[in-house]
């Protein structure tokens, strides 16, 4: 049967080339649509739910936790497997707030703009490196390792610049409060009253290091968020129970589901894409029509040669089937290749594998339960295509 179909498909390559080759680019710019579109979804929900952090606890601790005992705590908390955890100096005469970092950014405590982030053989490694907010950087071409930043009066080699790095952005979702008591400090007003500033409280600058570098550089902590995946409050009361133990007389702030808010450019993007999406799909349903509607003489003769119902069905779902694969892997091709453009260009990256694999499944499955009646009548004898 697969040889059969596979003849089939190589008869109609020959005798109607331009043809087949319309309907492998067709099923190909459909899957890039698809795969470019649920991108741009991906891109808007996250940005909706950007510094949420709904399942960060942050520890208080209002006389500072010296860098001797945060690694001591930092020990005891990994054993616990948290997503992320950092720590926060405030340095009263300074514009930034240096943090210390362990876990991935995830997508929604900031945008990485250039370069790499923190890696945990960094953290390991102990390497004077950090992640700086734009306005840190001093030069507008980015090298990695180049430009220096001090911190304690050491120079770290800065690997990585990010945008919407505002340091209140790391404290939402429960830790506002606390980091205003920090962030507005009395040296930084009297440098605004010196500038002639209103308001000049807050730090506008951000510095990341990995935790072990911002211990060994014995700064202090005032603030420490723990991020862990909470499913249910009794998880929740778990967790603060854990952190009350790790860090005994501190304040232990749970999370805050933070609002989910989405402006009227997202709503208007989603529904595009969203809209793009289904006529991809209906471009596709299409393409089988036009492909059964084609094949149907050549249906009918093999039923007039002695094939059964079941036969022409069987064979018709391999047909598609290869069609299909034929334009995916094409679609593979062209994504692997357009990536680097795509990343220049600072466009969100397609779908996953996973994610493709799966709308492929979809496709073929969606497209050949959407056409079961016209395969079933593809399975009958025609006698005016004879």
């Amino acid at each position: 049967m697969i040889r059969a179909a596979l003849k089939d498909l190589s008869l109609l390559a020959r005798k109607k080339r331009i043809v087949f080759i319309v309907l492998i680019i067709s099923v190909v710019c459909s899957f890039l649509i698809i795969s470019l579109m649920t991108g741009v979804v991906k891109y808007q929900i996250r940005s909706a739910n950007m510094g949420s952090s709904f399942n960060t606890f942050t520890v208080e601790y209002p006389e500072g936790i010296s860098a001797d005992e945060l690694a001591k705590k930092y020990a005891a908390l990994s054993e616990s497997s948290p997503r992320t955890v950092f720590a926060a100096n405030f340095d009263s005469s300074a514009s930034s707030v240096v943090i210390g970092w362990y876990g991935e950014n995830g997508g929604h405590w900031f945008i990485q703009d250039e370069g790499r982030f923190l890696t945990d053989a960094d953290v390991e490694s102990t390497a004077k490196v950090a992640v700086v907010s734009k306005n840190l950087y001093p030069v507008f071409e980015f090298e990695e390792g180049v430009h220096p930043v001090q911190v304690a009066g050491t120079d770290v080699n800065i690997i990585g610049v990010g945008t919407l790095m505002t340091p209140s952005l790391l404290f939402t979702g429960g830790a506002i409060d606390a980091y205003n008591r920090y962030a507005e400090s009395e040296g930084r007003l009297k440098v605004a009253d010196e500038l002639g500033v209103e308001d000049n409280r807050a730090p506008t600058e951000t510095i990341i290091l990995p935790i072990s570098t911002f211990t060994n550089l014995n700064l202090t902590a005032n603030l420490i968020r723990v991020e862990y995946t909470v499913g249910s409050e009794r998880v929740l009361e778990q967790y603060h129970t854990l952190l009350e133990s790790i860090f005994p007389g501190a304040k232990i702030i749970d999370p805050v589901i933070g609002e989910v808010f989405y402006s009227a450019s997202m709503k208007q993007a989603i529904f595009r894409s969203a809209g793009l999406i289904i006529l991809a799909f209906t471009n596709i349903a299409a393409l089988y029509v036009y492909w059964l509607l084609m094949m149907r003489r050549t249906h009918t003769l093999y039923m007039v040669c002695g094939a059964s119902k079941r036969n022409i069905v069987v064979m018709i779902l391999l047909e598609w089937f290869i069609l299909t694969l034929l334009g995916y892997i094409l679609f593979v091709v062209i994504q692997y290749f357009s990536m680097p453009l795509l990343e220049f260009m600072k466009i969100e990256p397609l779908c996953t594998a996973a994610e493709q694999v799966l709308c492929f499944v979809f496709i073929y499955v969606m497209s050949s339960g959407l056409m079961v009646r016209q395969v079933i009548k593809n399975a009958q004898i025609h006698s005016e295509v004879i």
